[in-house]
């Protein structure tokens, strides 16, 4: 297994790798690298002299085996060890982001329930509660790809950039800007109130690069948490070492 005093894990996505190097438990650096980086991604491993590692992959075996061939890895797989009780009806389907986000949950809030919004490409909810058993949540379609649907699926309209739009939307523009905005904001404000009125002291941890457009209520026990997913890996790896 991986050595205890540093740990690098990787969160390797459909289009890029996030990469954290741990030492002691500390979060001390983290790297992302595009797919096709590949040199770039083993020049920093080489520099600094890392060669094991524990990964999250949502890649191809061939793929894996270019990027991570060379090196001492464990893989987070359905059937390792978790810091909580896995109650997903599927959980060979359960997405291994989801795995380490819950894993963080369950980690930061051991007797409490706890839930993580992680708002990229989808807007995912995942819900542990008091016990440490992870309950589910919900998959929704993020900024992007609301705006892609819409440009994809019609006629004449544009695919827009996002953008915070809070007022009516007077022109087609800023109607399109206002229902992505406008939905995602009270769909997300629907589910906060749902879930802390099921959960007792409910604490929820947001993350995720979209996250940034949206305002959440202060004093309410919602915490942003930056690189929440890497450390969730870090949590399970623990566990595991």
């Amino acid at each position: 297994m991986i050595d205890t005093k540093q740990v690098t894990v990787i969160d390797a996505g459909n289009t890029r790798l996030k990469l954290g190097v741990f030492l002691e438990g500390e979060l001390l650096e983290v790297q992302f690298f595009k797919l096709d980086e590949v040199g770039r991604f083993k020049d920093f491993l080489s520099e600094k002299k890392i060669e094991k590692l524990f990964i999250s992959s949502v890649l191809s075996d061939e793929m894996n085996e270019m990027l991570f061939g060379s090196y001492q890895v464990d893989y987070l797989t359905s059937e390792t060890p978790l810091p909580f009780i896995n109650a997903y009806e599927s959980p060979e389907t359960l997405g291994k982001d989801r795995i380490a986000n819950a894993a963080y949950a369950a980690s930061m809030q051991k007797g409490h329930a706890a839930a993580v919004l992680d708002m990229g490409t989808c807007i995912k909810w995942d819900l542990v509660d008091e016990n440490g058993t992870y309950l589910g949540g919900s998959i929704s379609p993020g900024l992007e790809m609301r705006y892609k649907a819409m440009h994809t699926f019609t006629g004449k309209l544009p695919l827009l950039q996002p953008k915070k739009q809070r007022e009516i939307g007077r022109n087609s523009a800023d109607s399109m800007h206002a229902g992505v905005y406008q939905g995602i904001e009270a769909e997300i404000n629907a589910l906060i109130m749902r879930y802390k009125a099921e959960f007792q002291g409910l604490t929820i941890f947001v993350t995720g690069g979209d996250s940034n457009y949206f305002e959440f209520p202060s004093k309410s026990n919602i915490f942003a948490s930056e690189n929440l997913t890497l450390k969730g890996l870090f949590y399970i790896y623990q566990l595991n070492a």
